[in-house]
């Protein structure tokens, strides 16, 4: 057997096993998540079951025969996540641009006096870093 052949059975070998161990795992979960509900005296009282989106602990949900609703606050967090990526490097240039005018103070002067011929009934508008609280 070459060397390419047992990299290949041997990475087979670990596909089916990490396949039989999430069916095990998803069965374990299950049960213990039937048990639960009959200590608890829960049977036939569960409208759903709200879980983060994770591939074992929804399948163990459904597996039960449970209705299954991802978190909102989770579906909330990734769109914003995501929406933050997509404007990222946006971000980053406007980042650099309140930086250089708080580093030159020839530019920030200049700005300023930009600002007053542009709007002279207004204050000058400051311009911030971003602060993550």
């Amino acid at each position: 057997m070459t060397s390419l052949t047992r990299s290949a059975t041997s990475l087979c070998c670990s596909l089916v096993y990490s396949s039989v161990l999430s069916i095990v795992n998803d069965i374990l979960l299950t049960t213990d998540l039937k048990r639960c509900i009959s200590e608890w005296g829960l049977e036939g009282k569960i409208q759903a079951v709200v879980t983060y989106n994770v591939a074992n602990i929804t399948n163990a949900v459904c597996i039960a025969g449970l209705t299954h609703l991802l978190c909102f606050v989770l579906t909330l967090k990734l769109v914003a996540h995501r929406g933050i990526c997509v404007i990222k490097p946006m971000h980053d240039r406007v980042q650099a641009t309140v930086r250089y005018f708080h580093h030159s103070t020839v530019a920030a002067e200049k700005l300023h006096s930009l600002q007053q011929q542009m709007r002279p009934e207004h204050n000058a508008v400051k311009l911030k870093n971003n602060l993550i609280t």
